[in-house]
């Protein structure tokens, strides 16, 4: 019996407050914060773990326009909303919301031979995945 071909996200489509920004890099990072809580037992090891505050951190790096009117003040930016969905737009249409986006660290790249690169920091406070 022949296996099923699947099928894998690629490019992903970026929407800050609903417009599209072109992009090199989304690495988008959810830390748990749940921890072990060690006690003292006769097993000698942590029996069990705490709750912990999630945390959403986002980094981009998008180009650097030439007419620097045609991306947003990055620094500026607070309790924003990012898309991230495929490009192909067949995995079911997911798409990945991050809601209370703010930029925490704008920096800038340059180096031989390749683009002027901005590199995004920010924080998000919830994060929604809706089909």
């Amino acid at each position: 019996m022949p296996m099923a071909e699947k099928e894998y996200c690629g490019t992903q489509i970026l929407l800050f407050n609903g417009q599209e920004i072109e992009c090199s890099s989304i690495d988008p990072t959810h830390k748990t914060n749940a921890k072990a809580m060690p006690t003292m037992n006769s097993e000698q090891r942590a029996l069990g773990s705490t709750c912990g505050i999630n945390e959403y951190s986002i980094k981009i790096e998008v180009p650097i326009p030439v007419d620097e009117s045609q991306e947003p003040d990055w620094g500026k930016v607070k309790n924003a909303t990012l898309t991230l969905y495929p490009a192909c737009g067949t995995v079911n249409g997911t798409r990945t919301i991050y809601t209370g986006v703010t930029v925490e660290e704008v920096g800038e790249k340059y180096a031989v031979n390749k683009e002027a690169m901005r590199s995004i920091t920010a924080h998000a406070l919830d994060k929604q995945m809706v089909r």
